[in-house]
């Protein structure tokens, strides 16, 4: 038994190789009306604590919500590639990131919103 949980640990640490999250691939296309509605249910959950985006509602309570596993397994791996990009790209170059304030009816109208000033939403 403790050869096998030594080379999970070992298969484990080579595959991090550099530390990098990988990107998520590409949703097919069929998937993405799912996975938004999915990201709406969960936009909630997520915080922003010390520079960094995290889910604060476990796997299974998700699932209750009616978020497949799979997609709240998409939605951490997102979250991680986001913090990696923050912390390499925004905070070692001193560029503070805020997480703005979206209520609901503001993410159903998403496609209406200022890019340069994300707080602001026309009609």
């Amino acid at each position: 038994m403790k050869k096998v949980l030594y080379i999970g640990l070992i298969g484990l640490m080579t595959g991090c190789g550099d530390g990098q999250p990988r990107q998520p691939e590409r949703l097919p296309d069929d998937e993405i009306p799912a996975f938004r509605d999915a990201c709406i249910k969960m936009g909630q959950h997520i915080i922003l604590k010390d520079s960094a985006y995290h889910l604060t509602i476990a796997k299974d309570s998700a699932m209750r919500l009616g978020i497949p596993g799979r997609y709240y397994d998409r939605m951490q791996q997102e979250l991680e590639y986001t913090n990696y990009i923050v912390k390499e790209e925004y905070n070692k170059k001193g560029i503070p990131i805020e997480m703005p304030e979206y209520t609901i009816d503001t993410v159903n109208r998403i496609d209406t919103i200022d890019t340069t000033n994300p707080t602001n939403t026309t009609n």
